[in-house]
């Protein structure tokens, strides 16, 4: 590898850190797995149990422990703030980037990794993850990084690092999010299977499947030890699998009316770099003799997590995260192609086909903008935003006009210009939809009243976000009964509600309002006020 490629991916991997950086300052924690992981990370570093993750006292059975052990670490060192708990996917990203400039370099050429680190990052819904307090971002830069192992072992003699790094990124994965961790194993097979007659070959499949053995002991380790500390309440949970056989929280349903999701994710979440899709999936389908590796690994790599979640009965955008660096790499290699000699006019009508999928981001775009105006009911937050939305939308039928003309520089050029405008554009609207959050104001007004012995309850809004912002967790109530008895409690308490819930009859006279927040849950998409109310201290 060449010094100054390698130096130019650093800095491109410094930049891909610092724009998400700047995008993950931009908010406070949102609801609700971001305040669910933050709030278990809060927890871990006060309790000092760092076997399981727990969420409100109770153990939580939803993921493994590693993002939580990672947001910990980060709490201790810059304490329980939004910054803190999405550092962990910030690097991941700049690391995933970087592992994905390692495999497009060593499988193709330097300029295929520099790209492909372009187009893994900058995109709408790697932003969205990696600058997000969740496992997704942490996950990704692990199996990037075992497969940037496969790879290295496959392009060079080394015998033994490349296994470590393939058994210790496996390991991670599995600690991360479970079963999905796999994923490296399938794809090693896929490209390993059929080249199983090869010395060379046998050699390395023994080689890796004794570092996955590794992997999977450390994972399973783990996860006897946490089991053993939950009474057995942790294996029990799956880790994720209850997700294959029912919509958990209404996110998806019957398998045919949702079989176009993940393509529809695909073309949305990886603009502006969707007009090179036909392109980069029709190379793929007619194999390169050149380089048969690399076809496999990219199609087993990109149709394990397409299949596996299109099967399972839970839908949401970021499961198929795990394929987008090798998405990445296939359409780096679709756009830097366009530039080689050996380029035929086939090659060229599919890149020239991309106008549909230049087309449907555009649309979603302009889409968003309008929710964002009826939503909010602030026209000046949409209207806001309309110049760099607009820049965004006209831009990629641009790019598309210069594909159909054969004009690739052009076209390349522009598509980069519109990916590094895109977390620009992100920052101006979290700005301003950060604006419509009611929690961080209440919280505000609560905290300057508060003192270390105050307490919190909460009637009709459970949010996680609320607990992760006062540093407390709130005693649940659930009726106007139990608001009255909690009233006439000693010590200082403080009650969150919504505005409908403290206007009945029955509402308690004693208990003092000293604040109201209307805004959006941008959970549900429905406004709503929060009131704050103080039971007198006495």
């Amino acid at each position: 590898m060449s010094l100054e490629s390698r130096a130019t991916a650093l800095v491109l991997a410094l930049v891909i850190a610092s724009a998400c950086l700047l995008l993950a300052a931009e908010t406070t924690v949102w609801d609700r797995d971001e305040a669910r992981f933050a709030g278990q990370a809060v927890e871990m570093g006060r309790s000092g149990q760092y076997l399981y993750p727990t969420l409100e006292g109770e153990i939580w059975l939803e993921y493994p422990v590693l993002v939580t052990w990672l947001m910990a670490m980060a709490i201790s060192v810059l304490g329980p703030s939004a910054i803190a708990v999405r550092s962990c996917s910030v690097l991941a990203t700049a690391a995933t980037a970087y592992a994905t400039y390692l495999i497009g370099r060593r499988l193709v050429s330097p300029r295929v990794g520099l790209l492909a680190m372009l187009v893994v990052a900058f995109n709408p819904l790697m932003l969205v993850e990696g600058t997000a307090a969740t496992a997704d971002a942490v996950l990704i830069a692990f199996i990037t990084c075992a497969m940037a192992g496969l790879v290295w072992r496959l392009t060079s003699t080394v015998a033994v690092w490349p296994a470590v790094l393939f058994g210790g990124a496996l390991a991670g994965a599995l600690l991360t999010k479970g079963p999905v961790g796999l994923l490296p194993i399938l794809v090693g097979a896929g490209v390993l299977w059929p080249r199983r007659n090869d010395r060379r070959s046998r050699a390395i499949a023994g080689e890796f499947g004794a570092a996955a053995l590794v992997g999977l002991a450390v994972f399973c380790g783990w996860a006897l030890l946490a089991d053993r500390a939950a009474g057995g309440r942790l294996l029990s949970s799956r880790f994720l699998l209850e997700h294959v056989s029912r919509p958990v929280e209404g996110h998806g349903g019957n398998l045919l009316l949702w079989l176009p999701f993940y393509p529809a994710v695909a073309i949305v979440g990886l603009a502006p770099w969707s007009p090179y899709l036909p392109a980069a999936l029709h190379r793929l389908w007619q194999g390169d003799e050149r380089r048969p590796d690399l076809n496999r690994l990219l199609v087993w790599w990109i149709a394990c997590p397409f299949v596996a979640f299109t099967v399972a009965v839970t839908k949401l955008p970021h499961y198929v995260l795990p394929a987008w660096p090798a998405l990445a790499i296939a359409v780096a290699i679709a756009a830097a192609g366009a530039f080689d000699a050996q380029d035929d006019r086939n090659d060229a009508s599919w890149l020239r086909g991309g106008v549909a999928l230049a087309v449907i981001p555009a649309a979603v775009m302009l889409a968003a903008l309008a929710a964002a105006q009826f939503l909010a009911h602030s026209p000046g937050l949409a209207w806001s935003l309309v110049p760099a939305e607009l820049a965004m939308v006209v831009m990629l039928p641009l790019i598309v006009t210069s594909l159909h003309r054969g004009r690739w520089h052009a076209a390349l050029a522009m598509t980069i210009a519109a990916a590094v405008l895109l977390p620009l554009v992100a920052a101006a609207g979290l700005s301003r939809v950060e604006a419509l959050k009611p929690v961080p104001r209440l919280a505000a007004t609560i905290l300057s009243r508060a003192d270390s012995a105050s307490t919190v309850a909460t009637l009709g809004f459970d949010e996680p976000s609320l607990t992760f912002v006062l540093q407390r967790i709130p005693q649940r109530l659930r009726t106007v009964d139990e608001v009255n008895r909690w009233s006439e409690e000693s010590g200082r308490g403080f009650l969150v509600t919504t505005r409908s819930l403290a206007s009945q009859a029955a509402w308690p006279r004693r208990l003092i309002e000293i604040g109201a927040s209307s805004g959006l849950n941008v959970v549900d998409g429905r406004t709503l006020e929060l009131v704050a109310f103080e039971r007198p201290w006495r």
